[in-house]
């Protein structure tokens, strides 16, 4: 939960990203119905010149010594993090970020992210930009 409302909160506070809209599902509330519900709402809130953010994430539990389970975070998150709260310029493309968490994450973690189009979802080739 912390990733998310971290994001959501950068997202907010630096990239003036309107709050009303938002919604965030957690645990329990996370499931298909709930997921479907707030797409449906959603789309009923936001127009054609709006960007919609999903951000999804799932852990774990790691089990580290002894028998305590600690909660790890997500690599991809701590790079996304990082990149707008400290190292991202004043304006940049969201594809600046998609590469730079494509960079970073395999040095830190057995992990390797893709990125890609969205096919057949009508755009004109336009790309958000964060300022």
């Amino acid at each position: 939960m912390r990733d998310a409302t971290n994001i959501a909160d950068i997202l907010t506070e630096r990239y003036g990203f309107d709050s009303e809209p938002q919604v965030r599902l957690f645990n329990a509330s996370a499931t298909y119905a709930g997921v479907f519900q707030a797409l449906e709402h959603l789309r009923d809130r936001v127009g054609a010149e709006d960007n919609v953010v999903v951000y999804f994430a799932g852990r774990r539990p790691y089990r580290g010594r002894g028998r305590r389970l600690s909660w790890q975070q997500q690599p991809l998150c701590a790079a996304a993090l990082r990149y707008l709260d400290k190292e991202a310029p004043g304006a940049f493309a969201v594809s600046d970020l998609i590469q730079y968490v494509k960079r970073t994450v395999p040095n830190n973690a057995n992990q390797l992210p893709h990125a890609g189009v969205l096919f057949k979802t009508g755009d004109l080739d336009g790309e958000m930009v964060l300022m």
